[in-house]
């Protein structure tokens, strides 16, 4: 009686793996769908602030205004009375001051902190 119960259960079993090939598609997958969302987010963002830091980097004055001070003499940072800090660059003929992004005036508070 044993084997005869042991011999139909391993035929209910094998029953599955005799019925062809099973392909699962993942395209409406939600995770899936998620984590792309996610990736294309971060590269918007990304690419956000790069246009952000390009634009700023692109801000160059011949002349600071009278109101700025030497902030840091060996970088030649001035700060301005508006707020905003500019570096100086000395060429062969002239300097030139770029104004500096948010983000490069943040990491200037946090190494002088």
């Amino acid at each position: 009686m044993l084997p005869r119960v042991l011999i139909f259960l391993v035929a209910l079993c094998s029953f599955p793996t005799l019925a062809g090939k099973i392909t699962i598609e993942k395209k409406d997958s939600v995770i899936r769908n998620d984590l792309f969302e996610q990736k294309r987010a971060r590269a918007e963002a990304y690419q956000h602030s790069e246009e952000n830091r390009r634009r700023n980097n692109e801000i160059w004055s011949y002349r600071l205004a009278p109101e700025c001070v030497l902030l840091r003499h060996h970088y030649l940072i001035y700060r301005c009375a508006a707020g905003q800090y500019y570096k100086g660059y000395q060429t062969p003929d002239k300097m030139q001051y770029r104004q500096l992004s948010e983000q490069e005036v943040k990491k200037l508070h946090s190494k002088s902190e």
